[in-house]
């Protein structure tokens, strides 16, 4: 038994399952790897050998706990041989931005295998996507979250966190034990929705505790280090600091409040990843720190204080938005102006607030992004905001470089079947004859859809060739694409090749 890492763009790793209408054997793709992704090879040596047309892996299954035994088929070459499977020592960058419906969450690995997890989402998605990802936790073996950063302290960024605390109750193949290291915020914890003595709603104002008016603006003072020390929470905080006491490390886990130029936080990823925080960019009020309301409003203010980051890696960088809006964008883009040591340019952009229209089509030309992912999805009427709008995909078509701009929406990334659940029956045998049942002995079938595929934008890169791709439900049409960045930020087109 061998690890590697896999050095070809896309691979799929094909078994034989029984076909459950014939009981006959099938062939299908058992699990599709992208660049970098980690092979538990069966034995090493076919992956060279020029005669074997196969090499045996061992694959964890998408349904079961287990692992299974499937095949890569190499490419035939003239003569009849083999090509070799291609494979490689060091680990790549990689980045996933995962559909987890209306919000946000991505999970990053480091070239030296620590992990960034930056939000959550809103329900179980994280969790199972997690799950999938490291099979093998257990209560003495979790995985380690190196950094959780909470971008904004909005539910569709930070709930779907709580599914991950009580994975570890499950006993199924979601079962997930995890624990986090340091935990990241912007500072801001929304109160109450009513005041615990008097009874009375809290003003837009108060919404984030103590504030001060100077002049025509008015600040947020209050800004916690440990979130969970506010005196009043919304139910989705005090929920959040419920999960993060389950998941904490005694006398390990770092809880700290970010804002711009707080790279520091990050020195443990260093040299191999450089993080830098752009945001928020906090003001000083009375000697403390503070954060000014945006558009009068308590909403617009906590998305546009969102914590804003910067990782570099070799040539290329990739910004990570939050929830910025127009307002957030303009001010971070004054205050980056005004540093020399700082930029907005980055080949890979989280589009901020889920493709909202709230945006600045000069903080996207700053960025001038080749490719971008918006993280959106549709749930229910009652958080339907029209996302991705319209005029920002087309206003990040005219911020995009390069020879073939590329946007992703991760919603559009996930499959989904329409099938029947329950075979429907309508008749029955009696005596050797079909009969009719009566109106009330019927069973209905019902229809439903099945996340067959996740949504996950995937890019993956060794700091100058970058790989974005998607999974697909089809075993022979793949999307992906491949550039190259040189020192300069200048980008060229590069093939890809499925496997």
């Amino acid at each position: 038994m061998a690890t590697t890492v896999l050095d070809e763009d896309l691979v799929r790793i094909w078994g034989n399952v029984r076909d459950p209408q014939t009981g006959k054997p099938k062939s299908r793709v058992l699990r599709l790897c992208f660049w970098g992704d980690e092979l538990d090879l069966v034995e090493p040596a076919e992956a060279t050998d020029e005669n074997q047309k196969e090499v045996r892996v061992r694959v964890h299954s998408y349904r079961f706990r287990k692992k299974e035994i499937g095949v890569i088929r190499k490419r035939k070459e003239r003569g009849g041989k083999f090509a070799p499977l291609r494979l490689r020592t060091g680990h790549l960058l990689e980045v996933t931005f995962i559909d987890v419906q209306q919000g946000d969450a991505t999970v990053i690995r480091t070239p030296d295998r620590k992990l960034i997890v930056v939000d959550g989402g809103e329900q179980k998605f994280i969790a199972r996507l997690l799950a999938s990802m490291f099979p093998d936790t257990t209560p003495r073996t979790p995985l380690e979250i190196d950094s959780l950063v909470i971008t904004h302290g909005d539910a569709d960024h930070f709930t779907g966190l709580h599914e991950v605390a009580k994975a570890a109750d499950h006993t199924d193949h979601r079962e997930l034990h995890a624990r986090i290291l340091s935990y990241y915020h912007n500072g801001l914890v929304k109160a109450a929705p009513k005041d615990p003595v008097s009874g009375k709603s809290v003003s837009e104002k108060a919404a984030f505790g103590k504030f001060k008016q100077v002049g025509k603006e008015t600040y947020a003072i209050e800004l916690w280090d440990d979130p969970c020390a506010a005196p009043s929470k919304n139910r989705p905080f005090t929920d959040w600091c419920a999960a993060l006491d389950r998941m904490r490390v005694p006398g390990k886990t770092v809880v700290r409040r970010l804002q711009y130029g707080d790279d520091d936080a990050f020195a443990a990823f260093r040299p191999a990843v450089d993080v830098q925080v752009l945001g928020p960019v906090v003001e000083t009020v009375d000697g403390r720190p503070a954060l000014p309301f945006l558009a009068s409003s308590a909403s617009h203010t906590i998305n546009g204080h969102s914590v804003v980051l910067r990782l570099g890696y070799g040539n290329v960088h990739f910004l990570l938005g939050g929830d910025l809006n127009t307002h957030a964008e303009e001010r971070l883009r004054h205050h980056i102006d005004a540093d020399p040591n700082r930029t907005l340019r980055s080949e890979i952009l989280k589009v901020p607030h889920h493709g909202s229209h709230e945006f600045e089509q000069a903080f996207l030309d700053q960025i001038h992004p080749v490719v971008s992912v918006v993280s959106s999805g549709d749930e229910n009427a009652a958080k339907e905001y029209v996302h991705p709008r319209a005029n920002l995909m087309a206003a990040l078509g005219r911020a995009s470089r390069g020879p073939m701009p590329l946007v992703y929406c991760t919603e559009l990334a996930a499959f989904f079947a329409y099938r029947d659940f329950i075979e429907p029956e309508q008749h029955r045998e009696v005596d050797g004859v079909l009969k009719p049942l009566p109106p009330t002995q019927r069973r209905r079938g019902f229809h439903a859809f099945e996340r067959l595929v996740w949504g996950a934008v995937r890019v993956r890169t060794d700091g100058e060739r970058v790989l974005t791709a998607v999974e697909s439900a089809s075993a022979t049409v793949k999307e992906a694409y491949a550039f190259r960045v040189d020192t300069g930020g200048n980008v060229t087109g590069d093939d890809f090749q499925l496997l």
